[in-house]
């Protein structure tokens, strides 16, 4: 029989809270164990409270952070093929190539065929290519053929013209020839004048006949017709002919010469058309052997080989990226990293700073470096690399926690044989050694009305001193004034009242202070809840409808709260009292987690206060 709606709702809220109450124990826990961590084995116990001898000696300013073992010079293995592609083989992981050995090879099938059709069409644009530069000779040659006519035809035209004007050409001897004609024809009519003038002499005495006379004034009238004749034609050469015969040779060169400039035009047009589909054809067997160069390029790059001697290493798949892993089938795209080859001959190990460290941290201080799987060995190294902005990964996962990369270089000369690329390590970064200096735990210290205090014992009682704090590790700060060495104080300082530092609060009062708003706040949504539901049909023992059955639910639901919360409050002290049962020195030390990051400058508290959060995380993150 399936559970009521209200019945399933109580009880994942009980989860919910249970989640809740456990999650704020663990984060209490580890508070506890920080500040047990942080307390000097040579503390002694005074009026119930731990007490610490001031010393003074050398300082080592210093922080620890974890890492990954890395090589110094990695260089990295893209597909440069265009588009998808999938992986048909690859090297194994850790494997050690030469130079020049196969490392992938990608499925390019698609492409094998892309290139046979473009084999084709280059051939074709080779073809077109050669047409247009034959064709592109053959129009040279005809029209430098019709201009050479058009410069003939022009050059006879103007001699055609010289001839006719030139000294003894065809006008003036036409004029000559109309010259002489009339002047015959004068003499002609003076002599058959002269002839008809003895003629009729002779007939007047008798001596000759008639018909005589009449033959010699015919010969008159011919000879006076043939002059007339002579005097037109001279007149008709010089008013006519000489006029229709220039205005034909000038009209002859004009026109040659105009021929011969649209020949020049003409042939320049057609030779610039042929030269374009000349060009055209070029750019389109250009393109076309781009083409085919470009997809025999990328046919070469489906089988990638190695550019220099390492160890193949596959990339970390992140998973909110959208990448598959490296594998044989797996479809690659076009600069995605498939593998690395390091240099495993200098090693390094990446370390995330947080913020409060990164502005002490340059470039050559000094690291120790120890790595997990090899406990024994030992390395030193330096740091060659701090990143200028906080790292994006951390940045989008989680927006409150800054860190930076650094890289630490291992030296030369250790021992680096064993190392593998992806190691777990612990690096300690040695920023600097105050020499002879005054120091305390950084639990003793406190911050009160904004001013650093120490509670000094002075014969039976605490006194609170105002010191000025230098720098700090992990564990110790430097005093730099208000104590000498040999003061006896209080190691744990108490907090301030209220439970908080006027900068930073407890982190457990604030898991403390959630956990009180989710059950506040559960309260009325549990209500609004029972209020929306509609009214179950209940047994025979139940009250009647009306006013008693509305007050039963709602003393009903009243006492499932009120036993509810007494339930969670008995939890909550069952879990703080196995807590403490389990870890009875932690107990004592509980406030001074929160007195110690209240001494701390902001840096520091920032850094404390961000261990207790990784930690607190960690946790959350295992609940989950």
């Amino acid at each position: 029989m399936p559970e009521p709606k209200a019945t399933r709702s109580f009880i994942r809220g009980r989860k919910a809270r249970w989640a809740i109450v456990v999650l704020g124990a663990a984060a209490a826990a580890v508070g506890l164990r920080l500040a047990f961590h942080f307390q000097p084995k040579d503390s002694v116990s005074v009026a119930g409270e731990l007490t610490y001898d001031v010393s003074q000696g050398d300082l080592r300013i210093s922080f620890t952070e974890r890492g990954n073992v890395k090589a110094s010079r990695s260089l990295p293995i893209y597909s440069q093929l265009e588009g998808e592609h999938t992986i048909l083989s690859l090297v194994a992981e850790g494997v050690n190539v030469r130079e020049g050995d196969v490392l992938v090879e990608l499925d390019v099938s698609d492409l094998q065929q892309q290139l046979n059709q473009q084999q084709i069409a280059v051939d074709t644009a080779a073809a077109d290519y050669l047409q247009a530069e034959e064709l592109l000779e053959i129009q040279r040659s005809s029209c430098e053929s019709e201009i050479q006519k058009a410069k003939l035809d022009l050059h006879l035209a103007e001699l055609d013209l010289e001839k006719y004007l030139s000294p003894k050409g065809e006008y003036e001897l036409a004029m000559m020839k109309s010259n002489a004609d009339m002047t015959i024809a004068e003499e002609e009519l003076t002599r058959a004048r002269n002839t008809l003038e003895w003629t009729q002499k002779l007939a007047d005495k008798g001596y000759v006949s008639g018909t005589e006379l009449i033959a010699d004034r015919l010969n008159e009238s011919k000879a006076k017709v043939q002059l007339d004749q002579a005097i037109g034609g001279k007149a008709l050469l010089e008013n006519f002919t000489h006029k229709k015969d220039m205005a034909k040779y000038e009209s002859g060169v004009s026109e040659g010469r105009a021929a011969l400039e649209r020949s020049g035009r003409k042939s320049k047009a057609t030779i610039t058309q042929y030269e374009a589909a000349k060009k055209g054809k070029e750019s389109t067997l250009n393109l076309s052997r781009r083409r085919l160069a470009k997809l025999q390029d990328q046919i070469a790059k489906g089988t990638i080989t190695a550019p220099q001697d390492g160890m193949v290493v596959y990339p970390n798949v992140e998973p909110w990226r959208r990448e598959r892993m490296i594998m044989q089938g797996s479809t690659v795209h076009e600069n995605q990293r498939l593998m690395d080859l390091p240099d495993i001959s200098t090693m390094a190990v990446d370390v995330q700073v947080h913020e409060s460290w990164v502005d002490q941290v340059k470039e050559g201080l000094p690291s120790l470096v120890s790595i997990d799987a090899l406990p024994n060995l030992n390395l030193k190294g330096n740091v060659t690399r701090v990143g200028l902005l906080p790292d994006s990964v951390n940045r989008w996962l989680n927006p409150d926690l800054k860190v930076y990369q650094t890289e630490i270089t291992l030296d030369s000369g250790a021992d680096i044989k064993l190392l593998r690329p992806g190691m777990s390590a612990k690096v300690e970064i040695l920023i600097a050694v105050l020499k002879d200096v005054v120091y305390v735990p950084v639990q003793s210290v406190t911050t009160i009305d904004k001013q650093q205090v120490c509670f000094v014992l002075e014969g039976e009682q605490f006194v609170a001193k105002p010191v000025q704090g230098g720098r700090y590790n992990e564990a110790f700060i430097e005093i730099v004034s208000g104590l000498k060495a040999g003061d006896r104080i209080q190691l744990n300082a108490p907090a301030p009242k209220g439970g908080k530092n006027v900068q930073n609060a407890s982190e457990t009062d604030s898991l403390a202070r959630e956990i009180e708003a989710a059950e506040r706040a559960s309260v009325p949504r549990e209500k609004a809840r029972r209020a929306n539901e509609k009214p179950r049909v209940r047994g025979a023992g139940d009250v009647s409808e009306g006013g008693g059955k509305k007050r039963n639910r709602d003393e009903d639901g009243s006492g499932r709260e009120e036993g509810s919360r007494k339930e969670r409050n008995a939890e909550r002290d069952e879990i703080h009292n196995s807590a403490v049962a389990s870890d009875p020195k932690a107990a004592a030390p509980a406030p001074a987690g929160a007195a110690a990051a209240k001494a701390l400058p902001t840096g520091a508290q920032q850094d404390a206060t961000g261990a207790t959060r990784k930690s607190a995380d960690a946790t959350r993150g295992g609940a989950q």
